[in-house]
């Protein structure tokens, strides 16, 4: 007789209600101990599907995403950052789990419009997998893949399956590792998406080489209201690359720059044009290693709209 203690019979019970439950939602959060569900009339399937946070079991994982997975509706989906009591490398066969199940062949979630993948332990096969996944997934705009450490191969296959994606709005690849030659590759990626208004790609150390490759994507961008390179080691040929792609951005709200080792001599003069240009700015981080002089600091402060918010130059405004 097979013995299943009292928390692995609740986890697979929580698990049955949910799936039954399921097919008759349109928006479905599984996270914490606790999970929401609002419940609408029967419409086939669930539009909205969240596996966060949770204490599950390989089982209960393996058929939420199996289910997720052949859901054709879905639209909204977040998944990661899967607690287990036996500890990361379980966290990680379960993550890896979900990726595979929904990249796997016939499955085609092509109605995606939002994914949520930040944080999650996929391994090396992460490149691969989000690849696989992408490619079949054409309708989306927004991208979250924050966190995830990803080999150079892996960035290459994901560049390749983003370069269709023509109508994305908001992707954060920050904290990706992809240093300046997995920039380089990404930014090839980026070059036909006229319609990104959010770009995160910070915490990547791509240095000046990669801020020069990603000059080239950022300037057919013209509709980017939020671009964040921070952390990223630019140095003052990165930011003279950066600052003629950004010159003319004129629905630009929040510019973060912070850490990137440009408060020695007039690292920033080449970006006063374009900040001039932003009219409706409403942010600027420019928070750094050392202090800015007097008259750096005077002109920055001299160049942007009126209502922005400067931190970074001592006297903040």
């Amino acid at each position: 007789m097979t013995s299943v203690n009292h928390t692995t019979r609740a986890r697979r019970g929580r698990a049955d209600a949910l799936l039954r439950l399921f097919t008759q939602a349109s928006y479905f959060v599984f996270r914490g101990k606790n999970f929401c569900m609002m419940c609408f009339p029967p419409q086939g399937s669930a539009s909205t599907f969240v596996i966060r946070s949770n204490d599950l079991g390989l089982n209960a994982v393996d058929a939420l995403s199996g289910l997720a997975a052949n859901n054709d509706r879905i639209q909204r989906l977040r998944l990661g950052i899967v607690v287990c009591s036996a500890g990361r490398q379980h966290r990680n066969l379960l993550d890896t789990m979900c990726l595979n199940r929904l990249a796997a062949p016939g499955v085609c979630p092509s109605g995606l419009t939002v994914l949520d993948l930040s944080f999650c332990s996929f391994g090396s096969v992460a490149g691969e997998l989000l690849a696989l996944l992408i490619e079949k997934s054409t309708a989306l705009t927004d991208v979250n893949l924050r966190g995830n450490s990803l080999t150079r191969e892996g960035v290459v296959k994901l560049a390749r399956a983003l370069e269709q994606l023509v109508s994305m709005t908001a992707l954060d690849m920050s904290g990706t590792r992809l240093k300046d030659g997995g920039t380089a590759v990404v930014a090839g990626a980026l070059v036909r998406m006229e319609k990104m208004t959010s770009l995160d790609l910070s915490w990547n150390s791509m240095g000046a080489t990669g801020a020069k490759q990603l000059a080239s994507a950022l300037v057919n961008m013209r509709k980017m209201t939020s671009l964040n390179l921070s952390n990223n080691d630019l140095s003052a040929d990165g930011v003279v690359a950066v600052a003629g792609a950004l010159e003319g951005m004129n629905k630009m709200t929040s510019l973060d720059l912070r850490c990137n080792h440009l408060y020695v001599g007039d690292d920033l003069a080449s970006l006063l044009p374009a900040l001039a240009s932003m009219p409706t700015l409403r942010r600027l981080d420019l928070v750094d290693f050392g202090k800015f002089s007097l008259n750096m600091a005077s002109r920055i402060s001299n160049a942007i709209a009126p209502t922005a918010v400067v931190t970074g130059l001592g006297d903040d405004r």
